[in-house]
């Protein structure tokens, strides 16, 4: 009985670690019970080569969200969603930034001010690597992405200017701290590669050059990025 029990909250705790790493779709939220049972009437009349497309459009949808692992007292949270966010609906998009930033900023405290005194500071490369980017880059891209074309806070609200300063400072700041310069994703993303329309050579990140299904130009098209070789 009691290995069975160790096998099972093993199982459970493997769960929610890859549940940190990646949204949890097992359940989708009952508020949308009549916009999912429409998805699954599509997914069930589809054709075989569309299943998987539609699913993954499913979960993505309607399945619960892991983005953010922090919560706010209920009160702060019904006062950024009605009166400082513009859509409510972006309030894990906010709370995702919020964790970020408390992230980055304790490990820098901790690189600055503690570890400079210790023969052993090079350790804490181990906790900060991993944590900044297996569980926070992938999070905070897709953030900044969504932020870049729909800012987040209200400049109309009580925040005023401090509202604009809080919707650059992922852009500005943030994005510092995983490798992009400031204010580079917004001239990149939007000026850039959406004036485009990824058409080559006036989007240098387009896709035309490359055959997707040749994993040769994949690896090309990911060593341009991190070494500019055309």
């Amino acid at each position: 009985r009691a290995s069975f029990l160790v096998v099972v909250s093993t199982g459970m705790a493997l769960t929610r670690l890859k549940n940190v790493f990646e949204p949890d779709v097992s359940s989708y939220d009952p508020a949308l019970a009549d916009e999912i049972d429409s998805a699954r009437a599509l997914l069930e009349n589809c054709k075989p080569h569309h299943r998987e497309a539609i699913q993954l459009a499913m979960h993505d949808m309607y399945g619960k969200r892991m983005e953010a692992l922090i919560t706010l007292p209920k009160a702060w949270e019904e006062h950024l969603k009605n009166n400082v966010l513009k859509d409510k609906r972006d309030y894990p998009l906010m709370l995702t930034f919020l964790q970020c930033t408390i992230w980055v900023t304790f490990s820098s405290c901790v690189q600055l001010f503690v570890l400079p005194k210790s023969g052993w500071s090079y350790l804490w490369a181990l906790v900060h690597i991993p944590v900044t980017w297996a569980l926070f880059a992938e999070r905070f891209i897709l953030a900044m992405h969504y932020a870049a074309h729909r800012p987040l806070f209200s400049e109309r609200s009580a925040w005023g200017r401090t509202a604009w300063v809080l919707n650059n400072a992922p852009q500005w700041v943030l994005s510092n701290f995983w490798g992009m310069p400031s204010g580079a994703y917004y001239l990149h993303h939007i000026v850039m590669h959406h004036q485009a329309n990824n058409c080559f050579p006036y989007d240098i990140s387009s896709t035309m050059p490359y055959d997707r299904g040749n994993f040769l130009h994949w690896i090309h098209y990911m060593i341009n990025f991190l070494h500019w070789i055309h």
